[in-house]
């Protein structure tokens, strides 16, 4: 989104931060879905589109089921890293879960927060990875994970306009939750 140096080169990213013009469009195309499901698939399929990523999924807690599973992804390679950190316990998108923090990992390989789950990031090509938590009216509704193939992809930059993109979406999320 901005210039940002990464292992001595300069990254110049193919697109451009959303303005407010832009985050009211992806509020009323969020805000359509008629049913949770629609409207897990639309926050991926938006933040695919409007953020730059990857890969994209929602680790989603079901209210009545208590248990977190992969409710929308862009590819299969997203079902298979989100099981692992099921499987595992750890991983960036159950921590921003748990504490409601973001989470932005440069390099699966050589971040020390949850080791196991990044070898097996790594296996699956997923090298750099953000994971926010949707949160909305009191309730931990699940959390956005961004993904990419490349070390050190995501900056501070991205890490801002995705938690702006998941605050909008959980508020979808939420409404179309509480209208099922």
């Amino acid at each position: 989104m901005t210039l940002a140096s990464l292992n001595g080169t300069v990254r110049q990213s193919p697109m451009r931060i959303p303005d407010q013009d832009d985050f009211a469009e992806m509020a009323r195309t969020l805000n359509e879905a008629p049913t949770v499901d629609e409207t897990l698939e639309r926050i991926v399929q938006l933040a695919l589109k409007s953020l730059d990523c990857t890969y994209a999924g929602i680790s989603y807690s079901e209210a009545r089921a208590k248990k977190v599973e992969t409710g929308a992804a862009s590819h299969e390679v997203v079902r298979a890293g989100d099981q692992a950190q099921y499987e595992l316990g750890e991983g960036p998108c159950l921590q921003a879960l748990v504490d409601g923090k973001s989470y932005r990992i440069d390099d699966t390989v050589a971040d020390e927060r949850w080791p196991r789950w990044g070898e097996r990031a790594q296996g699956l090509g997923l090298r750099s990875t953000l994971g926010v938590q949707l949160w909305h009216d009191g309730t931990i509704l699940g959390a956005l994970n961004l993904y990419s193939a490349e070390v050190g992809h995501f900056d501070d930059d991205d890490l801002q306009v995705t938690e702006v993109y998941a605050a909008h979406a959980a508020v979808a999320l939420g409404r179309s939750r509480k209208e099922s």
